[in-house]
């Protein structure tokens, strides 16, 4: 019984095993396969793009190399695209391609690509993995038509190089986009007979099946595989068609492969138990049972054949010495109850109670047994459940430092600084795409080199043989040897980069275990302080001053013209003086964003008498839509005899708006913002509050300093710069303004107009 249930626990563990590493496999092909479908349609879309451009086919036709090279970087950085074009004439000749080192004049292999560019100079687009490169790298490519007319001189074909970068993106992204999670995938190449891509988790340990895999030449057998441990499902990824074949061809094959769960430890942890219980058990049964029937038996056969004597009346009868306990009680008994054969029934049967409750009492003592192997068992299993919550933590840590590391990729990736990511000892773990283009060099290259190879001190000329500084023995000596700027020299080309460089130590348990080297372009940061002052002196000088000059015609212009003038012409000269103050605006804005200054303004224009209340009134009015919608109540409260004031009214209208606008936002909706006007002394003073939520102190007092590189978020920046624009214009006005929050009163905004 032990073996059956042994024997169907480990059948069981083995097709689970089994369908769990097909249920991880599935979804990944289904998905793989939909990632390789996505490139192909983003390849065509931008290749389609490219193509049917006006400028672009006048290149073509033009035969204007450097004009096609511009035209397709111009498209390729646009969409952040970062494979290949290639331009193939109708004679098969190359005439451009992206590929670095830039190569032409080539012819492309016509075994292997005949059928693919006929088809496309038939205008018939294609795709399929192939090498249009001279530099022989295969691309998920696709390749369209290049139209003239009713002809067709050239095809454009948009590749995405297929490499251990892009497996290791698409299981990447497949891993994090959907349910897919647990495998690993390989590329084998048909033309090169061998694996040529493999995702991290193979590229240092390589399983004996991708060893045979290696020595086989263009396998026939594409279906699911186990070996070494795991379960390997290929795709087919098809190449260009060949001429005259009705069937596909296969460039190479995409394994898909996940683990299969080894069950033979299990297997032997439940033998072992079952064949410790069992064992156990049996030993003891025949030990008690063997003892036990052994001294029952003798001592029976002993008693039997006495009583036989007896019954035959026998006068020389064995000795009683060899019976002991209850054996000899018994013998005893037969003999003095020769003359009752009742007493001696009765006496046997007292013996055999006895004989049973003894046999009673051992199976109670085999049960014990027994029940302490079963609490051993519960605590192995209990030590089992504890070991799968360890491992399950431990994989949700994995997960949790595989997001981290994907966030830290994409930072490098998209970033215009260079990193470099260096171990305890100054030597290269990865580089960024703008150090890779700084040095020319591609990342098998950088890869544990030494930091002080690759960036050189500021005056030193390159020399790829010789390091400047040597870190040393320990994980610290890097920061003593470091120099905050440098020189990074192209590998190949006679050009360089000069850079501001920081470097930050990575500290685990109090040591440093690595580094993070950040660099940053003099150049570019020159440029833009340079280009920052120029459109400022520009701004002050070539605009700003001539406008304000022109203000002081403006005023006499006025006077003259609206005396007795048409109403028509009056109403073109106030609006054309209008659009003039608009423009004096928007260069003061300007002077603001760049200069952080807004200069004065001779304001010659005549004020006109404003009634606060009224003006208030329709500030309220044109916001109510918006309040309505935030679900928030306004109200207004003033004082009686409210005075007049002299002020420009279209600045006055605009300022409050963005007040109110400002305090709606701020307001939890099913609250109230509140507008109340006092006069104190010679200024009226309108306090605008919200009731709630208080804004924080750090936001009152920042409320109108405008936005501030590296303190604000980028996305607080127009309504920074309006509230300081506001500010502006309040102390233009000749008023005042702050903010004030109490928590449990919400935030109030004090406006302070001058009564003139």
């Amino acid at each position: 019984m032990a073996l059956t249930q042994a024997g169907f626990s480990i059948f069981v563990d083995f097709t689970r095993a089994r369908d769990k590493a097909k249920s991880l496999v599935q979804p990944a092909v289904k998905n793989v396969n939909r990632e390789v479908i996505d490139l192909y349609a983003r390849n065509s879309e931008l290749a389609n793009t490219i193509a049917n451009d006006g400028n672009f086919k006048q290149a073509i036709n033009a035969k204007d190399r450097g004009a096609v090279a511009a035209a397709i970087k111009a498209y390729f950085d646009k969409a952040g695209f970062s494979g290949y074009g290639t331009i193939i004439l109708d004679n098969g000749i190359v005439f451009y391609s992206s590929d670095s080192p830039s190569k032409f004049g080539y012819s492309t292999d016509p075994q292997q690509n005949k059928t693919l560019v006929g088809s496309a100079l038939r205008g018939q687009a294609q795709q399929a993995l192939c090498v249009l490169s001279a530099t022989g790298t295969a691309c998920l490519s696709s390749v369209v038509p290049i139209r003239s007319g009713s002809a067709i001189p050239a095809v454009l074909a948009v590749g995405t190089p297929f490499g251990n970068d892009l497996l290791q993106g698409m299981e990447r992204k497949v891993k994090v986009t959907t349910e897919a999670k647990d495998f690993d995938l390989v590329f084998y190449a048909m033309d090169q007979g061998r694996v040529v891509a493999c995702s991290p988790n193979l590229q240092n340990v390589q399983p004996s099946f991708l060893g045979k895999l290696n020595a086989a030449q263009n396998p026939n057998n594409i279906g699911e595989t186990e070996a070494d441990g795991r379960l390997w499902r290929p795709i087919p990824i098809w190449g260009p068609p060949i001429e005259g074949s009705p069937q596909k061809h296969a460039f190479g094959l995409i394994y898909v492969s996940a683990p299969i769960q080894n069950t033979t430890p299990n297997a032997f942890i439940l033998l072992s138990q079952l064949g410790v219980a069992a064992g156990a058990a049996l030993m003891l049964s025949l030990l008690f049972s063997t003892g036990l029937n052994q001294r029952f038996s003798n001592s029976m056969k002993f008693l039997k054949q006495r009583a036989k004597d007896l019954a035959a009346n026998k006068q020389d009868l064995p000795s009683l010495a060899v019976l002991d306990g209850d054996y000899l009680e018994l013998a005893e008994m037969m003999d003095t109850a020769l003359s009752s054969p009742r007493a001696i029934v009765q006496n046997l049967k007292a013996a055999v109670k006895e004989q049973n409750e003894e046999i009673i009492e051992k199976q109670r003592q085999i049960d014990a047994i027994n029940s302490q192997l079963e609490t051993v068992n519960r605590q192995l299993s209990a030590h089992n459940r504890q070991s799968l919550e360890v491992s399950s933590q431990i994989e949700t840590a994995n997960r949790q430092a595989f997001h981290v590391q994907q966030k830290l990729a994409a930072v490098m990736q998209c970033s215009t600084e260079g990193f470099l990511i260096l171990d305890a000892y100054g030597s290269v773990l990865d580089a960024n795409p703008t150090v890779l283009n700084w040095l020319g060099m591609g990342e098998r290259e950088v890869a544990g080199r030494l930091c002080f190879d690759l960036v050189r001190k500021p005056g030193e000329r390159s020399n790829w043989g010789v390091t400047f500084a040597h870190p040393g023995s320990g994980p610290g000596d890097l920061i003593n040897q470091f120099f905050p700027e440098g020189t990074v020299f192209h590998r190949y080309q006679e050009k360089s980069v000069d850079v501001l460089m920081h470097l930050q130590p990575v500290v685990a348990d109090e040591q440093i275990v690595g580094y993070i080297m950040v660099m940053r372009d003099k150049s570019l940061h020159a440029e833009v302080a340079r280009l920052r002052n120029e459109i400022v002196t520009m701004l002050s000088q070539d605009i700003r001053t001539p406008l304000g000059a022109g203000e002081k015609i403006w005023n006499p212009v006025l006077n003259s013209q609206l005396q007795g003038a048409s109403p028509p012409l009056t109403q073109n000269l106030l609006e054309l003086h209008k659009i003039y103050l608009q423009m004096i605006g928007v260069v003061d804005s300007y002077l603001m964003i760049y200069g952080g200054f807004v200069p004065p303004q001779e304001d010659q224009t005549p004020r006109e008498q404003v009634a606060v209340t009224r003006l208030i009134g329709e500030c309220l009015e044109a916001v109510s839509q918006q309040a309505r919608q935030a679900q928030i109540m306004l109200d207004y409260k003033t004082v009686t005899g409210l005075p007049t004031t002299a002020i420009h009214k279209e600045v006055a209208q605009d300022l409050i708006l963005k007040l109110l606008q400002k305090m709606i936002s701020v307001t939890a909706p099913g609250g109230r913002v509140r507008a109340e006007t006092t006069v104190k002394g010679k200024e009226i003073r309108l306090i605008i509050s919200s009731s709630g939520p208080a804004l924080q102190q750090m936001e009152i007092e920042e409320m109108f300093v405008g936005f501030i590189d590296g303190k604000h978020t980028e996305d607080t920046y127009q309504e920074r710069l309006s509230l300081y624009l506001a500010r502006s214009n309040a102390e233009r006005l000749g008023g005042r303004i702050w903010a004030e929050s109490e928590a449990g009163r919400g935030t109030a905004i004090f406006l302070t107009l001058p009564v003139h």
